[in-house]
């Protein structure tokens, strides 16, 4: 009977082990959540919209195959002001400011919707492989992407995409879905992003800045935060 309880206990303790890391996950999540909620921590929340064929739109996991021709928006919405800007990191090899373009304002506001791109829409081609879409937020222009943003097709010139490089240096994650930015960036002038907290009911992921021990948690003047998009591009 003792080797039997010190069995049942053991399977217990085992079984249990995973329900209180869930338990410690939920309960980290949703203090971040709070900390983004009282503007404590800065961070950007994200649902990505799939655009129906009556105009309307749906949204959608970010895990989602897409197929050529299906296009998508972005509904975002931040908790501090600054300047937006998305380069899409095509499944070509071609570097692209997507947004801002056709010389919309990339200003954001605290607690406003956007829905971007505004003027221009991002579709899939029929370039089979991962799409990327990386997000940079700063709190003044990045003259760098603003000058791609006023160039018919957005691109990036060889000295700004080396830039982007700098700043971020990622392993080259290919799994669709939204990650915050890598812990190997080169540059002291960017700033670290969580991994989201992805809300399943509403299909919304909250992007928010890492809080090492001694900092704010907010964007200060001068730094850049970033998080990517990682897009099953399926093809035909």
């Amino acid at each position: 009977m003792k080797t039997n309880a010190r069995l049942f206990a053991v399977l217990w303790l085992l079984c249990g082990l995973p329900l209180l890391a869930l338990a410690q996950a939920d309960a980290a999540a949703r203090d971040i959540v709070k900390s983004y909620q009282s503007g404590k921590v800065n961070g950007v929340e994200l649902t990505i919209l799939l655009v129906q064929e009556n105009g309307a739109l749906l949204p959608v996991e970010p895990q989602r195959a897409f197929k050529t021709g299906e296009q998508i928006k972005l509904a975002l919405e931040s908790n501090f002001g600054g300047y937006l800007y998305i380069v899409n990191y095509g499944s070509s090899g071609k570097q692209s400011v997507i947004f801002p373009c056709g010389g919309e304002d990339n200003r954001i506001t605290p607690r406003q919707k956007y829905l971007l791109p505004n003027r221009c829409a991002f579709a899939f081609d029929e370039n089979t492989g991962t799409e990327v879409l990386k997000v940079f937020t700063s709190r003044q222009p990045i003259a760098f992407l603003a000058a791609a943003a006023k160039r018919a097709d957005g691109a990036l010139r060889q000295r700004g995409a080396a830039q982007l490089e700098q700043w971020w240096q990622d392993g080259g994650a290919q799994a669709p879905g939204i990650s915050g930015s890598s812990v190997k960036m080169a540059s002291a002038r960017a700033v670290e992003s969580r991994d989201p907290i992805w809300d399943a009911k509403k299909k919304t992921a909250l992007v928010t800045l890492r809080q090492p021990k001694g900092t704010s948690g907010k964007l200060m003047r001068n730094k850049v935060a970033m998080f990517r998009i990682n897009f099953n591009n399926a093809g035909r």
